[in-house]
């Protein structure tokens, strides 16, 4: 909040220099620029280059010059339809900015409420197919998320570029006249006549320019207002996406787990049934026993795995944020009591680079116990196969079998799990190296900047006037004789 009220603040600061800019270069314009002896439109361009094409008279070399010429002039005539329509289309996105914030406030009041609580008896094909699809959801969020920050950032500097621009556009207005001032007609010679029009499009363009400049001008506050509560509500829909997530994760964690635990039973029955049976048998069982508890452990793993990713895309969600309120300060060139607090509670926030790189090392050190582990468990689910284990004949054969069947789907589901920890940990290992980064680039740009940025208005230096006054009471003899006499009176 502190953030966005701080570049607001720095945002109306330079909307009202651009605004008096603006004042200025409008109400300033020459009087000669209005006057123009023939009208200049794209219509009567095109009478133009149909009467030089058709006229026999003039020759082939100043023909094809004039044409280009008028095609010119034609493109700047152009540039100002091109841009009235996108003027239309950021003016009635300010005109209806109170219908539209309306609408999102109402959006983020509804979910605000809680979730709703997922119903029992949810097949786990149904929870999976449901996961994958708010996932996706979550994901286009994100990618919209990513670019409406892009777009708030652009129109955070939209202002001082607009003053930039209708500067230049105010310097070319000056410079065409200045060329054209002693010739109020067109001139009769094809190729003159056609440089004429190009200077007056250009004219017409540079002066629409700067009238166009103060209509977008006029409609920043809106977009930006409107821009800032996007970006809310997309947050809000994220976080609400965020915690259906969790809830669809712990329901499947917790079928899962039950599933492990029915596992982990029926592997100590199957233990307990074949402790005098033959060593092959009573160690099939062990080892069965052994893999239950191993998917057990697999599955609690897992669902942390994914909570803690989920806190650390949360974390980099907000280090971006406080990235670019940072920018936003710094970008108003000084630094007030309150935004210099603020600086210093974002430094004093961001996440300690050697925790992160420790994070980072220990997930790879996770993934490759993991790939190892992997390659065991594909080792042993193909040894399954192998006819001395799985098709002998003899009494025990039906036993055999299914100590075999059992431990084949285990390890099946053990591979699968060790595969879906695998991507967790490498998009884990992403997002820290994304946070990692981003925390050093904004530890740096905050230490660099708060040495310098100013937290106070300039030095007046008019003090410098009242030295020689100052001068000539210390070296006046008169000057110490009264104050001695007044200190002693």
């Amino acid at each position: 909040m502190l953030g966005k009220k701080t570049g607001c603040s720095s945002d109306v600061a330079r909307m009202l220099a651009v605004f008096v800019v603006l004042f200025a270069f409008t109400f300033s314009a020459p009087s000669s620029a209005q006057s123009t002896a023939s009208p200049v439109t794209i219509d009567f361009i095109d009478d133009r280059i149909a009467v030089i094409s058709a006229d026999p008279e003039i020759d082939d070399a100043s023909r094809s010059v004039a044409i280009e010429l008028l095609h010119r002039a034609k493109d700047a005539l152009s540039i100002r339809t091109q841009r009235a329509a996108s003027l239309e289309s950021m003016e009635a996105t300010a005109q209806s900015v109170d219908r539209a914030l309306a609408d999102i406030e109402s959006r983020r009041l509804e979910l605000a409420t809680e979730p709703e609580e997922l119903g029992d008896g949810i097949p786990i094909e149904e929870l999976e197919a449901r996961l994958a699809v708010l996932e996706a959801e979550r994901e286009a969020f994100q990618d919209q998320l990513s670019k409406l920050r892009d777009d708030s950032a652009s129109l955070s500097g939209r202002g001082e570029a607009i003053a930039d621009e209708v500067i230049s556009a105010r310097t070319d207005v000056a410079q065409l006249l200045e060329a054209n001032e002693l010739v109020p007609e067109p001139p009769e010679a094809p190729v003159e006549a056609a440089r004429w029009l190009l200077a007056r499009a250009s004219l017409l363009e540079r002066q629409s320019a700067i009238a166009d400049l103060q209509r977008e001008l006029e409609t920043l506050p809106a977009r930006q207002s409107l821009a800032a509560a996007r970006i809310d509500l997309l947050s809000a829909e994220i976080a609400r996406v965020d915690e259906t997530i969790v809830l669809y994760r712990l329901r499947l964690s917790e079928s899962a787990l039950d599933r492990a635990e029915i596992a982990i039973e029926l592997a100590r029955a199957d233990v307990a049934r074949f402790e005098a049976a033959e060593p092959e048998l009573r160690q099939l069982a062990d080892g069965n026993l052994g893999l239950a508890m191993e998917a057990r452990a697999a599955i609690v793993r897992r669902a942390a795995l994914e909570q803690l990713l989920l806190d650390s895309e949360r974390e980099a969600t907000a280090l971006s944020q406080s990235n670019e309120t940072v920018r936003l300060v710094l970008g108003a060139g000084r630094l007030s009591d309150e935004t210099a607090a603020l600086l210093k509670t974002v430094r004093s926030s961001l996440p300690d680079q050697s925790e992160i790189s420790a994070a980072l090392f220990e997930s790879e050190r996770q993934r490759g116990d993991l790939q190892l582990q992997l390659i065991v468990w594909l080792d042993e689910l193909r040894a399954l196969d192998a006819p001395s284990i799985g098709q002998q004949a003899d009494a025990a054969s039906a036993e055999r079998q299914h100590l075999v069947d059992v431990r084949r789907s285990t390890l099946e589901a053990l591979i699968e799990g060790a595969r879906q920890e695998s991507e967790l940990l490498s998009e884990h290992e992403l997002v820290l190296s994304e946070l990692g980064q981003q925390a050093g680039e904004l530890s740096s740009l905050v230490d660099r900047r708060l040495v310098w940025l100013r937290t106070s208005e300039r030095v007046n230096w008019s003090w410098l006037d009242r030295v020689p006054q100052g001068l000539a009471w210390v070296l006046s003899p008169s000057s110490w004789v009264n104050a001695i006499g007044a200190i002693f009176a």
